[in-house]
């Protein structure tokens, strides 16, 4: 057989099969071509595309192209060239003319994927793997997209807000992932998009289906051991524990799902846990999903300390939300059963009001109340008046005037063991607080004269403040601002 091959130059050269297999025998394929005439890939062209049989022990360049498949499974073009010493364009090469390049990219694709554990979802057998599954069925979504008609993708995606990444995190962490977790600038959230069959139909066994909103039913294969932990991921993504002020501070916990999903929910839990076996609220009349609520404070005891008691994972800011509502809970049981007013008159005679609130775990505020409501407030006043560490003021206004002219207020409190609001009490009630006042003004900085400052500095700055009734940082500044220097003595 006779082929033709025009040239760049427009010349046309011709070569027979006959020749190229006795060449082969003698010549590796780079030395054939010259020899014929032809390039190297004119050459090669012709041998593949009309399967001719030659020798290709002589061609060090040859590469088995299913072997190469496989290789690309695991490896690089340029780690398998540099393996097998040969450039990287021979590889591509070899691919495109045994027309193997669309299976080369889907190799590529697949190997450029980031790793998971795509089989995480096989058998429900841990605390974690449960968990995750109760979140997915509230939060996540499963699709199945098939934009390209001769290749679906199936893929698992969660979706939280901003404040909620670190939740995020705990889950690539569990199923082992090595992909990013996207930030969605639209509506600041951050999702994480996982691309697996596999997962995908272990999902749906379980029952996490796609546009489950409406349809979403009891999960299959969760054992009975494990279904507190099923039951608390579902809560952190579709339950809430809300505070209510409608007249006083309540809690309220509630689900919201599928019709079919809140029936059986309730059973479980009136069965389990013996708790009021509540009717499903539709939240819309046309549509199957709707809420169960619980407000009876034993009833969200026992729910609420079912789900995270003892627990190992847990959405943080609603795992923070059902400690807060242990303290306030904690604190009505102590206002309801322990207070009284007798009590706080008998503490109160060794302990401040803010010892025997700490002691309550409650507010003074919550005691005064207590004290005017079992008419003890009287009887309170007088343990803190005998309690008082300050006796009356001994000295009269005038001498605490004269005193006040070289000293603060402050330290003549200290003197008199007074404090500075009772020192300026007696003075506002004995009529000599506009004295005091006047004093005070001409006490004032801009008041007083470089001679005067100079007459009194004759040892350290602290003995001449005191002699002016000034503090020493006030009469540093006043010294350095005007520059005042120190008699020479």
């Amino acid at each position: 057989m006779i082929f033709k091959v025009k040239k760049r130059n427009g010349k046309i050269v011709e070569v027979s099969d006959t020749q190229i297999i006795e060449l082969s025998k003698t010549h590796s394929f780079e030395r054939m071509a010259p020899v014929l005439g032809l390039s190297y890939g004119s050459l090669n062209g012709i041998i593949n595309s009309n399967k001719i049989p030659v020798c290709r022990d002589i061609d060090r360049y040859y590469i088995d192209p299913q072997f190469l498949l496989s290789e690309l499974k695991t490896k690089s073009v340029s780690e398998i060239a540099r393996e097998l010493n040969v450039p990287q364009t021979r590889i591509k090469w070899m691919l495109k003319s045994h027309n193997l390049m669309d299976k080369y990219y889907e190799v590529k694709k697949e190997r450029s994927l980031p790793k998971f554990n795509f089989n995480y979802f096989e058998t429900i057998d841990t605390e974690e793997k449960a968990y995750w599954l109760g979140f997915l069925f509230a939060d996540g979504c499963v699709r199945k997209s098939s934009k390209n008609p001769n290749h679906n993708s199936y893929s698992i995606i969660l979706a939280l807000q901003r404040r909620d990444l670190n939740h995020i995190k705990k889950f690539k962490k569990a199923v082992e992932s090595t992909k990013n977790i996207r930030y969605e600038s639209s509506n600041k959230s951050y999702s994480m998009h996982l691309v697996s069959t596999k997962m995908f139909d272990d999902l749906n066994k379980l029952g996490c289906v796609q546009r489950k909103s409406l349809i979403l039913d009891w999960p299959k294969g969760v054992p009975d051991n494990l279904m507190r932990h099923f039951i608390r991921g579902y809560f952190d993504g579709d339950g809430c524990l809300s505070i209510i002020h409608n007249p006083h501070k309540s809690y309220s916990v509630s689900f919201v799902s599928s019709e079919i999903f809140l029936n059986k929910l309730r059973f479980f839990l009136n069965k389990e846990l013996k708790v009021t076996l509540k009717n499903v609220s539709k939240i819309n009349p046309d549509k199957k999903y709707g809420t169960i609520n619980f407000s009876k404070y034993s009833d969200m005891r026992i729910i609420l300390d079912y789900l995270y008691k003892d627990s190992n994972i847990y959405l943080n800011r609603k795992y923070s939300r059902y400690l807060k509502f242990l303290k306030y809970k904690l604190k009505k049981e102590f206002r309801r059963d322990d207070i009284t007013g007798s009590k706080i008159i008998e503490l109160s005679k060794k302990l401040s009001l803010n010892e025997i609130a700490t002691h309550f775990n409650t507010s003074e505020t919550v005691l005064y109340k207590y004290l005017k409501k079992d008419e003890q407030w009287n009887n309170y006043k007088q343990i803190q008046v005998s309690k008082s560490k300050y006796t009356p003021i001994q000295i009269s206004c005038e001498e605490i005037l004269n005193m006040y002219k070289c000293n603060t207020i402050k330290q003549i409190g200290l003197q008199i063991n007074q404090t500075t609001t009772a020192v300026l009490n007696f003075l506002r009630k004995n009529g000599y607080y506009n004295q005091y006042k006047l004093i005070k003004m001409n006490k004032r900085p801009s008041k007083i004269t470089d001679k005067e400052i100079i007459d009194v500095w004759d040892s350290t700055i602290r003995n001449a403040a005191k002699k002016l009734g000034m503090s020493e940082i006030t009469l540093g500044k006043i010294i350095r601002k005007r520059n005042i220097k120190k008699r020479e003595v």
